[in-house]
């Protein structure tokens, strides 16, 4: 948990209002990049995002398992977006997987609520 602290990188302009508006949507998308500490998204989080029905998450067909196999692992642990290919053996082998196809599917992940950046003071996911 003082690892997560100590390394989360956010910018003042992102580090207000309640931690669910920081964690997930646009704004807390912009903030991301392969220092940010991502996890799963609580219900409330997922929630709080206005999805219209044209908002889809969009991934290459030769990486999308992989990737969202290494999603459902967040639902166990955080992780930095740079390390996410860490949580799934298909994501370490992929050659179409680097670093910018994991940062764009970071941003668009939490943009739509999918997946949240953990915010300093926000201790809630932990409990």
């Amino acid at each position: 948990k003082n690892l997560i602290k100590e390394y989360t990188r956010l910018t003042p302009a992102s580090n207000s209002g309640p931690p669910s508006l920081r964690s997930v949507g646009p704004s807390a998308a912009r903030q991301i990049n392969l220092d940010t500490v991502v996890r799963a998204a609580t219900d409330a989080e997922k929630e709080s995002i206005n999805v219209d029905g044209q908002s889809l998450l969009y991934i290459r067909s030769d990486t999308r398992d992989s990737i969202l196999s290494a999603v459902a692992q967040l639902k166990k642990t955080t992780c930095f977006v740079s390390e996410l290919r860490s949580l799934c053996a298909d994501l370490k082998s992929n050659p179409y997987v680097c670093d910018l196809t994991l940062l764009a599917f970071a941003k668009q992940a939490v943009s739509l609520g999918l997946i949240a950046v953990v915010v300093e003071d926000d201790e809630s996911h932990y409990d």
